[in-house]
């Protein structure tokens, strides 16, 4: 909540409760509920205009694909709001996502561990931002026993489910952390290729383009097929830098034609 809310919303209570005892000694008290009505309205729209802006930073963040930038939003958002303990373990895992899009996994591990402490405090969308979170730590740091935990735990979340308007977003998360788990541990790569096929549609944004461009040439490094990898790694490659998947394309991208190199030799 906004600090501004807040004193909004402080100053309305007061002024229902006047307002509330004015109508009482008044034979026709339409006007004071009226009034009242139109306060509560106000709260509302001003709640659902701060709920706007953070999506607003999130959807920017999908395009700019800058995670310093769009911790530096969130981080001066926060600032201006009362959050609560919920609120500050939300915004954690906001961070926790993007720092693992940035490449830093000591801080990410961290965070990560730090709300595992207070799990009891995560609602059914947290635990799944929680998990993925994990799942996606274990992906960049080669941990697939790890990650096939995670994933197994995440699915009987959405099995157990009864949030039937969530329940498909939660889907596409599973089915796209799947896809990761088959790239890190060497199996199903077919499966994970009509998967990631599936993302571009799913999910149209650049930063999630990216990384399922990147996933892809990591499937065809696999398969031994250095020249549709290279082509994607030479796309990535030419992407803002500041994405950890950006910087590990170009080292891949040097260790791919080392090996186009030796096959021409």
């Amino acid at each position: 909540m906004r600090k501004r809310r807040l004193i909004c919303l402080i100053l309305s209570f007061i002024a229902l409760i006047v307002l509330t005892a004015l109508s009482l000694t008044y034979d026709n008290p339409f006007l004071f509920i009226l009034l009242m009505i139109i306060v509560l309205i106000l709260n509302n729209v001003i709640k659902n205009k701060e709920r706007q802006i953070t999506n607003d930073i999130i959807a920017r963040y999908g395009q700019e694909c800058d995670p310093f930038k769009y911790i530096e939003e969130l981080n001066n958002y926060a600032n201006k709001c009362f959050l609560t303990k919920k609120q500050k373990l939300l915004y954690n895992l906001y961070y926790s996502l993007a720092y693992l899009d940035a490449g830093d996994f000591d801080n990410v591990k961290n965070r990560l561990l730090e709300i595992d402490n207070q799990s009891n405090e995560l609602d059914e969308v947290m635990q799944i931002l929680y998990l993925k979170a994990w799942c996606d730590y274990f992906f960049y740091n080669n941990l697939d026993e790890k990650m096939k935990f995670t994933l197994l735990k995440m699915r009987d979340l959405i099995t157990n489910s009864n949030n039937k308007a969530l329940k498909n977003n939660y889907s596409i998360i599973y089915m796209l952390l799947e896809a990761k788990y088959y790239i890190v541990s060497g199996i199903h790569l077919d499966k994970a290729k009509e998967l990631l096929k599936n993302r571009k549609v799913l999910i149209p944004t650049k930063l999630s383009l990216i990384s399922s461009n990147y996933q892809m040439a990591l499937l065809d490094i696999k398969e031994g097929n250095y020249l549709a990898a290279k082509d994607k790694l030479t796309v990535i490659s030419s992407k803002n830098d500041k994405l950890y998947v950006v910087r590990k394309a170009n080292q891949l991208l040097e260790e791919v034609n080392e090996k186009l190199n030796c096959n021409l030799s």
